[in-house]
């Protein structure tokens, strides 16, 4: 099996096994007269793992500093890129470390979460929700030179999941549109725990199941499945791969009898 082939099974099992099929997009396969089999729409499911992860890391950076004593307000930065100038995927990790250094240069940590949607011109337009420590300022990187491809904008927010989930909201019709190296969200900031509980939550529910203590330390395992890095144990995914498109997304099929809510 093909690296791509891998990798598409093994996202597959990820979503397949969290909702029933209308919840990401997954349909009774169209190739096979098999009823334990459903085509993945590759693009519905990589909203539906952005949105998830976006969410997720949100909430534990919140609940993370809340639990810290630290006192902070929240800006949503906006970046904007001017016509005729080019994307890069450099772009972004050229910003963050500049932020990053202006904080760490004043004592604290870089705590963000990140979005990003197409324009109808197809320039991307990020949002980064920053947690800022009171007293400080955030200058404009436009304005301090850090961001030299367009404008920028800074506003205070006081909701920011029901913030983001906006954004996410308005990305999901152009999701198809990214292309190759265009990463769709990220975040930064998490303690070790947080980051070991956010992978927890974003694992399929069969997982979470098995172990539902986050602090077993679930991880996809090499070679498929997934492990505990505190006890070593190792299960195997319910769902196996058939077959892969990379206009319709991976074809999987249920390998552990009936699934419940599923197969009817």
């Amino acid at each position: 099996m093909s690296a791509p082939e891998k990798a598409a099974g093994g996202r597959a099992a990820s979503i397949a096994s969290e909702q029933p099929p209308a919840a990401f997009g997954l349909v009774p396969s169209s190739t096979s007269n098999r009823k334990d089999e459903l085509t993945i729409d590759r693009f519905e499911s990589r909203y539906r793992r952005l949105r998830k992860n976006v969410i997720t890391s949100a909430r534990l950076l919140r609940d993370s500093l809340l639990i810290g004593g630290f006192r902070y307000f929240l800006a949503m930065l906006t970046l904007t890129y001017a016509p005729g100038i080019e994307w890069s995927p450099k772009h972004i990790p050229e910003l963050q470390k500049k932020i990053r250094a202006w904080l760490r240069y004043r004592g604290h940590r870089y705590a963000f979460v990140w979005v990003c949607e197409l324009q109808e011109r197809g320039a991307p337009h990020y949002h980064l929700l920053i947690w800022v420590p009171w007293g400080l300022r955030l200058p404009r990187p436009d304005q301090f030179g850090w961001w030299p491809h367009g404008s920028t904008r800074i506003e205070k927010v006081e909701k920011p999941i029901g913030y983001l989930i906006k954004y996410l909201s308005k990305g999901q019709d152009s999701i198809h549109r990214f292309i190759k190296g265009q990463r769709t969200h990220g975040s930064g900031g998490l303690t070790p725990a947080a980051k070991m509980e956010r992978r927890w939550w974003l694992a399929p529910s069969y997982v979470r199941q098995r172990w539902p203590d986050f602090h077993d330390d679930v991880h996809p395992a090499e070679g498929g499945g997934w492990i505990s890095r505190q006890t070593g144990e190792w299960i195997a995914s319910p769902w196996e791969f058939v077959s892969w498109s990379p206009t319709t997304g991976a074809i999987i099929r249920w390998t552990a009898g009936p699934a419940p809510g599923i197969y009817q």
